[in-house]
């Protein structure tokens, strides 16, 4: 379910971050700060929420998305948004420290994973990061 918008405040050009996590202590925080950073913010408590909401005109943005969740979880989510030629940068939160799954859903294209609990700084640096990796390699 979105929660919200945050406003543009620096120099990332308000691009869109997605954040979906169950825990809304967790979409709450990442929401403040990614806002702060001058990111366009939209929140999800669960994968299906995300996946009602996207679809081929969802305009392109860091997915922050944790693994396990109700539902349909990460990985899940991961292999929609392929399917659907969606191709967003994904940042991989978890608190559970399931490596083979964070691991899998690297292989499967997630930009990195942060380990709950991370950093402000190191979810900042891994969602430049991936936006990044999408302008060097010139696909929009």
């Amino acid at each position: 379910m979105r929660a919200g918008e945050a406003t543009n405040r620096s120099g990332c050009g308000g691009a869109a971050c997605y954040v979906v996590d169950d825990d809304a202590a967790v979409r709450r925080s990442v929401a403040l700060l990614l806002g702060s950073a001058g990111y366009r913010v939209e929140t999800f408590e669960h994968g299906d929420a995300f996946l009602d909401f996207a679809d081929q005109e969802l305009p392109f943005g860091c997915v922050i998305l944790d693994v396990h969740m109700p539902g349909s979880d990460g990985a899940t989510v991961q292999r929609e948004l392929v399917a659907r030629g969606l191709p967003h940068p994904i940042v991989v939160i978890t608190g559970h420290g399931d490596v083979s799954l964070a691991v899998q859903m690297v292989r499967a294209g997630a930009r990195s994973v942060l380990q709950k609990p991370f950093s402000g700084n190191a979810l900042l640096r891994a969602t430049q990061e991936a936006m990044t990796l999408r302008d060097d390699s010139g696909r929009h």
